[in-house]
């Protein structure tokens, strides 16, 4: 069946007394292929944000020490740089990492590479956050706002305490 436009303007067509060669031009008529963009040249490498000290947002009970890592924190190659505070209580020595992302999306996106860098990642639906091994220690990661964060060293148990406390001093 015709599409009823179609089906109009072939009966004005006759009725006028257009010619058949020009109503099969009509019917043959769409729209005009589009040409093929041109090659896309490779996509330049976008800078990497620079590395905020966030320290002030880390905890300073039982802190042995602070550092900013410049670059690629963990020593995973798709994160930033940021902070990474060294813990010790009661004979535990644990650590945590904070980096502040330029938006929440890329806050997301650096925690699915987090994620991905961890061995039988769990999520974690109270934080929306994975535990997991990380380079052959437990480690518990989540994200808050814009923020990254998470415990290394630390059982599930102990690491949802630590980051419930981490949570309520990050922004």
């Amino acid at each position: 069946m015709r599409h009823p436009s179609r089906r109009r303007f072939s009966t004005l067509l006759v009725r006028t007394g257009a010619s058949a060669p020009l109503l099969l031009l009509w019917a043959s008529c769409g729209p005009a292929p589009k040409e093929a963009a041109p090659a896309a040249e490779p996509a330049a490498s976008a800078p990497r944000p620079a590395a905020v000290d966030v320290s002030r947002y880390l905890s300073s009970d039982d802190r042995v020490k602070v550092q900013l890592v410049e670059d690629h924190l963990l020593g995973i190659q798709a994160l930033p740089g940021g902070n990474i505070a060294e813990y010790s209580k009661g004979g535990k020595r644990f650590r945590q990492f904070l980096l502040k992302a330029p938006s929440v999306a890329l806050s997301a996106v650096y925690l699915t590479d987090l994620k991905d860098a961890m061995s039988n990642p769990k999520f974690v639906a109270s934080f929306g956050g994975y535990f997991g091994d990380l380079k052959g220690e437990p480690a518990f990661v989540f994200t808050k706002n814009e923020y990254v964060t998470g415990f290394l060293g630390l059982s599930r148990e102990e690491a949802d305490a630590a980051g419930r406390t981490a949570a309520a001093r990050i922004p």
